[in-house]
């Protein structure tokens, strides 16, 4: 799947209205954090002048500043300095990249992200969802969330625990653990009606990685001081499924699920289910706005990378469910974050992201610039409209659900379920 930055988008954007122009500091500047010094600032037109660039954009790309945007207040031409209205940050250095824009680089930023959400269905993110389990009783237990901690986990024993991007098993972030003084828990305890499963089988099954032995177990907690444990991962840097499957006790009155570090420890932990009873409902992911058209269930359970089949004899507990649908493009919040997109779409995308940010631009200009920019965005939209048309240039729409029989779709207050028949 092809994916772009925000930057290398704002930088097409940029290019198509003739405003990109990326420069290096040659010089570091004033300690009052309101320059920049560049001496390629002279190659550019107007650059000898002193009323050059003047209430143009400086967009710095790396050093301390990256993606703060400044105003030009003045430009020195001898000493190829500009000078903000307000301070940076930081003081900026040599080798220090910025961009120069004539037009304010944040509204680019919004321009590109108001047409990644406005081009849906036109355009869209098919990336297939893998972020259900069949009978998983557990929220985020692929560890895809993380806000300040995983979302739906608490951390018990003041463990230092992080989002992991480089080990991972499943997905694209797996929960770090490094345990300190004590030992280490991430914890849950998802709603369960205690009568109605006592004396059932409950199955709690979690992938970890430890590279020393004793140090990494996941555990079932009924009661606060009555545990089912799973045996210790072997130590030997790879990934190995733990599981623990015990008959929900009489004295229970609670179903924790605990993935645990021993004291002085680090562990990783991915891909992890707890079962009980079926489940027939499950809640489609909200980015999922149409679908989902296809269903698919992983094959077998020692390799979640592998193929994915139909359903042909009903879900299989503990089995990744493939959802395929139509998603709204990723809206990149920072430079380096990417949305689902490249070429030919990629020349879409800019003709559209242009005609919004002239529009942007009508709304606050000054009435002698509105009949230039009101052009603009006619000239745009008539250069989306020529785009759309070419072959290839729109996604083809997915086509529409057919569960066999096995699955259907519903919808309660505004949320979706993929139900099992």
């Amino acid at each position: 799947m092809a994916t772009t930055s925000r930057v290398n988008l704002r930088k097409e954007l940029s290019i198509s209205i003739a405003d990109y122009r990326l420069l290096t500091a040659t010089a570091d500047g004033n300690e009052q954090k309101t320059s920049h010094v560049a001496s390629g600032l002279a190659n550019l037109p107007g650059g000898r002048d002193p009323d050059a660039f003047i209430e143009w954009y400086d967009f710095a790309t790396s050093g301390a500043n990256a993606a703060e945007s400044k105003r030009v207040a003045s430009y020195i031409p001898d000493t190829y300095t500009l000078l903000y209205q307000e301070a940076h940050g930081a003081q900026t250095a040599r080798d220090d990249t910025f961009e120069l824009h004539r037009y304010d680089p944040t509204l680019k930023n919004a321009a590109i992200n108001i047409a990644l959400a406005e081009l849906f269905p036109w355009l869209y993110n098919g990336t297939p969802d893998e972020t259900l389990m069949v009978d998983n009783l557990l929220s985020n237990s692929d560890f895809e969330t993380f806000s300040s901690g995983f979302t739906g986990w608490t951390e018990v024993g003041s463990p230092t625990v992080t989002a992991e991007t480089s080990r991972v098993y499943h997905g694209v972030q797996a929960a770090k653990i490094v345990a300190g003084a004590a030992a280490g828990q991430l914890t849950q305890a998802p709603t369960v009606n205690i009568l109605e499963v006592t004396g059932k089988g409950a199955v709690f099954k979690m992938r970890a990685y430890a590279t020393a032995g004793s140090v990494a177990r996941i555990r079932l907690d009924w009661d606060g001081s009555n545990f089912s444990n799973s045996s210790y991962h072997s130590g030997k840097n790879q990934w190995e499924l733990l599981e623990v499957a015990p008959s929900v006790p009489s004295t229970a009155t609670q179903v924790k699920v605990i993935c645990e570090v021993a004291a002085g420890g680090t562990a990783f932990f991915d891909a992890g289910w707890l079962a009980i009873d079926p489940l027939y409902r499950y809640t489609i992911p909200a980015s999922m706005v149409r679908g989902p058209f296809q269903v698919l269930q992983q094959a077998t359970e020692d390799d979640i990378n592998g193929p994915y089949y139909g359903l042909r004899n009903g879900p299989t507990q503990g089995r990744v469910l493939r959802l395929t649908g139509m998603k709204v493009l990723s809206l990149p919040t920072t430079d380096t974050g990417t949305t689902e997109i490249g070429e030919p779409h990629l020349r879409l995308l800019v003709a559209y992201a242009k005609k919004v940010l002239w529009e942007m631009l009508v709304a606050t200009s000054a009435s002698l610039r509105r009949a230039g920019l009101l052009e603009n965005v006619k000239l745009a939209q008539q250069e989306v409209e020529r785009i759309s048309r070419q072959p290839g240039i729109r996604m083809r729409p997915m086509a529409a659900s057919r569960g066999a029989g096995s699955w259907h779709v519903e919808s309660s207050g505004g949320t979706r379920y993929l139900v099992f028949d």
